[in-house]
């Protein structure tokens, strides 16, 4: 239950209300503290003590004894403490740090923008998280992950019209930068949903937080998704390079999964229905296109490779499933703003 405290009228122009005791206590609260007052989207006012931000990051520090993981776990605790919001890592050992324990370390460091390594000693690592929460915009962030995603589109499509089987092999090589931004996103994000002072920072409410952390994880699934495809593309010209069939088919299908990537992105950061609408739409119909594009390779079994099927199976389960999960969080954000700018006519 709330607690309700009523407002004084101090002299003749200045308003005051009591903090709980409890929670002063755990602040470290007492006379003459300074507080910091910030007003959120909603009009609501967040107090805090001014030193929070430093404390915070104190109680961000995390250690991690080694001896109790593999190299593969090891990485996906270090990325779940990155995400976390964590600002420096200990991992250490009761013995000498492995070779590849510590490879681990420092790959996956490399791999986490704003993670660097400061400390070293024959047990143990030290890894320091250097970027500003403040430097970063989820906005900016969000777009430059989807320019990567774009690329990776354009790359294929152009690999699919040249018929460059080995350059479509290449692909793989330009995801991790996607990995990267994602783990960042979802880093900050994570620290706006537990800090009410990063969230205003941001300009962001926490539903916004949830949108953008879904359409990141979407982004990272089509950015593999297109991955697959290329490696799919030259195992199927590995296969048989007897038939251009259904080549031609298939790159239209591959520049128009690109051309809806690129509105339901716009869609999203727009706040744009009619487009989001649109890709909708471009999923019903993309599922009658691929049936009928599937029954045509299943009419050339001799002839045209297996991989098309699969890969025509990744452009309409797949990428077009995330395109559309993508819009149908736009219509339902846009229903909230919608209703948010009507309560306030009302006021």
């Amino acid at each position: 239950m709330p607690s309700v405290r009523r407002v004084q009228l101090t002299g003749t122009s200045t308003y005051t209300v009591s903090l709980p005791k409890e929670w002063a206590k755990r602040k470290g609260i007492g006379r003459g503290t300074r507080l910091s007052v910030l007003e959120s989207a909603g009009g609501s006012l967040v107090l805090d003590a001014e030193n929070a931000e430093a404390e915070a990051a104190r109680s961000r520090e995390e250690k991690i004894c080694v001896d109790q993981f593999k190299p593969d776990s090891l990485r996906r605790k270090f990325i779940a403490s990155y995400i976390a919001g964590t600002g420096r890592i200990l991992f250490y050992s009761r013995n000498a740090l492995s070779n590849s324990t510590r490879q681990a370390i420092f790959e996956e460091a490399r791999r986490l923008i704003g993670m660097e390594v400061t400390d070293e000693t024959e047990s143990s690592l030290t890894v320091h998280d250097f970027y500003s929460q403040k430097e970063l915009s989820v906005s900016r962030a969000f777009g430059r992950m989807h320019l990567l995603v774009g690329k990776l589109f354009s790359e294929l499509c152009s690999t699919i019209k040249r018929a460059d089987y080995e350059s479509a092999r290449s692909l793989r090589s330009r995801d991790d930068e996607v990995d990267r931004l994602k783990f960042l996103i979802l880093r900050q994000l994570n620290l706006a949903l537990s800090d009410t002072r990063v969230l205003l920072a941001m300009g962001l409410a926490s539903a916004d937080c949830i949108d953008y952390a879904v359409a990141t994880r979407n982004l990272e699934h089509i950015a593999d998704d297109v991955v697959e495809i290329g490696t799919r593309y030259y195992e199927a010209g590995t296969a048989s390079r007897l038939s251009d069939f259904p080549a031609r088919k298939f790159e239209s299908a591959c520049v128009e999964a690109a051309r809806q990537y690129s509105v339901v992105v716009r869609a999203f950061t727009e706040s744009d229905t009619a487009a989001a609408e649109s890709v909708l739409d471009y999923k019903r119909r993309s599922g009658e296109e691929y049936r009928a594009a599937l029954n045509e390779v299943s009419q050339h079994q001799k002839k045209v490779p297996v991989q098309y099927a699969l890969m025509l199976a990744k452009l309409d389960n797949s990428i077009a499933n995330y395109c559309a999960e993508i819009a149908e969080i736009t219509l339902n954000r846009n229903g909230r703003l919608h209703e948010a700018h009507k309560a306030g006519e009302k006021e």
